[in-house]
């Protein structure tokens, strides 16, 4: 529940409890008050949260009254006390006027949002220079992605056009300095290949749409759940939609930084994925919560500005899909790896003479002159029973099998196969 303060012309101040009644209040109470030399009255209400924004849309009506809410949660408890745990009354989620303000709120100053992005972009760099994932977790701690993000899908859903702009300006902000310092220090410090980790990030999977999805709806539940009835911490939520931004933010300063520009462009394209989809999945959970442009209160909100913005968003995902499912499959790459395993693992199984130990299956780019992608495979075999032929001579066989498959499919990377038939010593 929320507490509500009601500063009401003298007199009207059992019009305001009417009103707190017809909105389910509690603990209702009427004291006289002075502003100078003006007679008040005080009027103390506690409400569901999310009977907020009706009763004070329904506030309107008292001419001349002004609220102050309280946005900590307050609990209200009947007696006996030895009862307490079964009078307590359920925790609601917020009002969408309170979403809506708490976006408002968190646009704070510029020098702490910046402060946090060149912190965040150092220990980024650092984690994906020395392959360290602690480190990488560390930086999506820092990273100030998550305000921006869902201060967007907030505006998207209310048709906050001027909440959008600052909220853009800050995502746009944030991005380019964590693109500029990554960039800067590969410069100074002299870097000369990418690492491991730069190369895993810069993977693609064809469901990469998927982490943005549940990375925007679970921030925006997290923001309309109130204090004690979120089973995830603010916390945990922020690094899951900083997780989607950081990494990638970073891996473009780095390859750019290095040239190779088809890493780079594989971050911008997981960058501009992450945008589109975290608005939208955070705008329709905001907007199924009740938080539209008709709101009263919030009359900035117009309709055609959240059509605007879901029409922008549904136009670059469509575009960048349309890019990724078309050919060569260049920003599917992660997915291949698991269907050239699934190749593999077949064309082992029709051969009767051998059974699969293990595969292992990587997509790389080559260090140095940052463009030429490699297909590398190792294959492990074990005999299974029978007479075998020598040991070259079944490797060989199982090679061109596995190459001739992939090429049947139209795998558009040359195979590098290692194949080892593994004999008792």
């Amino acid at each position: 529940m929320r507490r509500i303060m009601v500063q009401a012309p003298e007199g009207r101040g059992q019009e305001v409890l009417r009103l707190a009644r017809e909105h389910d209040a509690e603990g209702l109470a009427v004291v006289a008050g002075h502003d100078g030399d003006e007679a008040l009255d005080l009027v103390y209400v506690h409400l569901p949260n999310a009977e907020v924004g009706d009763f004070l849309e329904a506030m309107e009506a008292v001419k001349g009254a002004r609220s102050v809410l309280m946005p900590q949660s307050v609990l209200p408890l009947e007696r006996p006390g030895t009862k307490v745990a079964e009078y307590i009354k359920n925790v609601q989620m917020l009002s969408p006027l309170e979403v809506w303000l708490n976006g408002l709120q968190s646009i704070g100053s510029w020098t702490g949002f910046l402060g946090y992005a060149v912190l965040a972009a150092v220990v980024a760099w650092v984690a994906m220079l020395t392959n360290s994932v602690f480190l990488l977790v560390a930086a999506m701690i820092l990273a100030p992605f998550a305000g921006p993000a869902m201060n967007l899908a907030v505006a998207t859903a209310a048709g906050d056009l001027s909440l959008a702009w600052k909220s853009l300006a800050r995502y746009a902000a944030a991005l380019l300095v964590t693109v500029l310092v990554t960039a800067l220090l590969s410069i100074v410090l002299r870097q000369q290949v990418a690492t491991d980790m730069m190369l895993e990030i810069g993977r693609i999977s064809a469901s990469a749409a998927l982490l943005p999805l549940a990375a925007g709806a679970a921030a925006a539940l997290n923001l309309i759940q109130a204090e004690r009835s979120s089973l995830v911490g603010g916390t945990v939520v922020g690094v899951l939609v900083a997780a989607s931004l950081a990494p990638p933010s970073a891996l473009i300063g780095m390859a750019g930084a290095l040239r190779m520009w088809p890493l780079a462009r594989n971050g911008a394209f997981q960058v501009l994925l992450q945008l589109a989809l975290i608005n939208l999945s955070g705008a329709i959970v905001f907007h199924v919560h009740g938080l539209t442009p008709a709101g009263s209160i919030y009359k900035r909100g117009e309709r055609r500005t959240m059509w605007v913005s879901v029409g922008l968003s549904l136009a670059l995902l469509a575009t960048l899909l349309a890019w990724q499912f078309s050919n060569p499959p260049i920003l599917r790459r992660a997915s291949q790896e698991r269907e050239v395993r699934s190749t593999i693992q077949k064309v082992v199984q029709e051969n009767a003479l051998v059974r699969l130990v293990d595969t292992t299956v990587r997509i790389t780019r080559d260090t140095r002159d940052g463009g030429q992608e490699y297909l590398l495979a190792t294959v492990y075999v074990a005999p299974d029973g029978a007479e075998l032929e020598t040991d070259a001579d079944v490797e060989t066989g199982i090679r061109r099998a596995i190459q001739m498959r992939l090429t049947e499919r139209g795998f558009d990377l040359p195979p590098y196969i290692d194949v080892t038939l593994l004999t008792p010593p």
